[in-house]
């Protein structure tokens, strides 16, 4: 029997707050003895429902999380170098999945509503935070969504990221 339960990541995660992911446990009792939320870096937002709702639930995470995410993994891959050649392929896996859940949703009839997580810049300069600055005062809608033109979005994020690579050479 399957249990599955969707979690958001929190603040807590960094960048990837607002991600949601999806597990499929045993059962109830399963999942509340593994207990993944001690950590305090996702919350549940739904258990015990269908595999097909959780991958409804996980399509509405709001594009500007997604794009948050990316950078994540960008200073993950690059140790806070932000090379430009490497950010490429993560902002290229946020345009597909943003593109396919715009798609997946609107066949669905689904809409992502104002009530999501997401990263909080702190006033540290890095090149990081630089970026969720740029990218939260740039692309947040209410509902967590990024103008129409998905892929100027990402041309602007690769430019600002082009232009913190250049002043250091």
């Amino acid at each position: 029997m399957s249990y599955y339960v969707v979690f958001e990541y929190t603040t807590k995660a960094g960048g990837y707050a607002g991600i949601r992911t999806a597990i499929d446990y045993q059962n109830k009792e399963n999942f509340t003895l593994l207990n993944p939320t001690l950590n305090g870096l996702s919350t549940v937002i739904a258990e015990g429902i269908s595999e097909g709702k959780s991958y409804q639930i996980i399509q509405l995470t709001p594009e500007i999380c997604l794009l948050t995410a990316a950078i994540e993994k960008i200073d993950l891959a690059t140790n806070g170098s932000f090379n430009f050649d490497k950010s490429h392929g993560f902002l290229r896996e946020a345009w597909e999945t943003i593109y396919n859940n715009r798609l997946n949703n609107k066949a669905d009839g689904l809409v992502v509503k104002p009530d999501f997580q997401v990263v909080e810049p702190t006033q540290e300069y890095s090149n990081k935070n630089h970026l969720m600055i740029f990218v939260k005062n740039k692309f947040t809608n209410t509902d967590g969504s990024i103008d129409d033109n998905l892929q100027i979005a990402i041309m602007d994020i690769e430019g600002e990221i082009y232009k913190m690579t250049e002043t250091k050479h």
